[in-house]
């Protein structure tokens, strides 16, 4: 019997796109605050607000918190620009700028401020919390090829 191990390196770097969906509900919820007690619509930019959350979720510095609150208000103009209707996109434009302006002034309390950002081993001690006691987390990241 053959056992094949790979190491987690930088040519695998714990990065959304490498996320299974399990892993990634485990970090994320979508539009709004993980547990918040406010319930904000999706719209169109669920898939932005999750990758948001995982950046929140990743951490570590302010220079890192708002380059996540760019990039997810740049995610979610694209997000807009692919409704075909004129009067839509800017619907959704203008909502657009409100999640940012939200995200700017109240996610300060959200994100992950740390020495460092999280990894693969963070992401499976906090899978493990979620499953019965002597259950266990055995996912492990599969390349996409």
């Amino acid at each position: 019997m053959t056992v094949l191990t790979f190491r987690l390196n930088d040519d695998y770097a714990l990065r959304y796109r490498n996320l299974t969906d399990e892993e990634k509900n485990a970090i994320t919820n979508g539009c709004g605050a993980k547990g918040g007690f406010i319930s904000v619509p999706n719209f169109i930019f669920r898939a932005s607000c999750r990758h948001h959350d995982f950046n929140y979720w990743l951490g570590n510095t302010e220079d890192d918190r708002r380059k996540a609150d760019r990039q997810f208000y740049e995610a979610m103009k694209r997000d807009a620009a692919m409704v075909r209707s004129f009067w839509k996109r800017l619907y959704y434009r203008a909502w657009a700028w409100i999640y940012y302006k939200a995200v700017t002034h109240f996610g300060v309390r959200y994100f992950n401020y740390a020495d460092q950002q999280k990894t693969w081993e963070d992401l499976y001690e906090e899978m493990d919390e979620g499953y019965d006691e002597g259950d266990q987390y055995d996912g492990f990241p599969t390349p996409r090829i």
